[in-house]
């Protein structure tokens, strides 16, 4: 499976795009509409491609992400998404397999709290009015989320140590666009450490990214203000690490 799937992504272009059928030529406002898959290729220190995952998103009549699924060399996730009535996810379910996970989130005031099947103790964020950021305890220490305005997630930190920042292209929509600014958090609420949703999926797209101690600069292409696709480069290496393409 995996050289069949390497060698599907290796013909895909870089700039693959497929038009919606709300692009109109004629329309004076065009827009993509919302993502319907993404390509994501990542690459070994030599510029060879180590694996690939497709990302498949269903929606609701209110265009919000309902289902997930994610097939790559070893495995096959189905995540289903469920509101509350004021629009806001109340669970997350994953199916890898014959093994489910369930989370369900809820809400008081500005505490949220995600309780995780199999887990015994649920996480709590809370906001910090001080700091304008959620804190929740994480193995021991206290890790501090925080957004922007506009809903992006700008920086992660567990105590002092910052593992994750972003610089933000407000001028370029991202893949999470009119989604719940929570949603890339609660999709790795077991392991925050695990970045995947949050490299690569924003409110808008991402210029520069510091993770884990490395920096990276982003090369996005867009179409109507919404992203096409992104190159990411280790800017102490110049080596590409990661390239995403999107289809709507």
């Amino acid at each position: 499976m995996k050289k069949i799937l390497s060698g599907i992504l290796a013909i895909t272009t870089l700039f693959l795009v497929s038009c919606s059928k709300d692009d109109d030529t004629n329309n004076s406002n065009p827009s993509l509409g919302n993502p319907k898959k993404v390509i994501l290729n990542n690459y070994s220190s030599e510029g060879n491609l180590t694996d690939a995952s497709i990302f498949e998103f269903g929606y609701n009549e209110n265009k919000l992400i309902t289902s997930i699924k994610e097939i790559n060399d070893t495995r096959v996730v189905n995540t289903t998404i469920s509101y509350d009535g004021e629009k806001r996810i109340n669970q997350i379910v994953e199916t890898t397999g014959t093994n489910e996970v369930v989370k369900t989130i809820s809400y008081s005031g500005d505490e949220i709290t995600i309780s995780v099947s199999g887990q015994a103790n649920p996480t709590t964020l809370n906001y910090n009015p001080t700091t304008d950021s959620y804190d929740y305890t994480a193995g021991g220490s206290t890790a501090t989320i925080k957004y922007d305005s506009k809903g992006n997630l700008i920086q992660y930190a567990i105590g002092n140590q910052v593992a994750l920042s972003k610089i933000i292209d407000s001028s370029v929509k991202g893949i999470f666009t009119g989604q719940d600014k929570f949603l890339s958090i609660f999709l790795r609420t077991q392991s925050l450490s695990n970045p995947l949703y949050l490299v690569f999926c924003d409110v808008n797209a991402f210029s520069q990214v510091f993770l884990d101690g490395n920096t990276f600069t982003i090369h996005n292409e867009s179409m109507y203000g919404s992203i096409t696709s992104a190159e990411y480069f280790n800017i102490a290496s110049q080596q590409k690490i990661l390239d995403v393409s999107v289809i709507y």
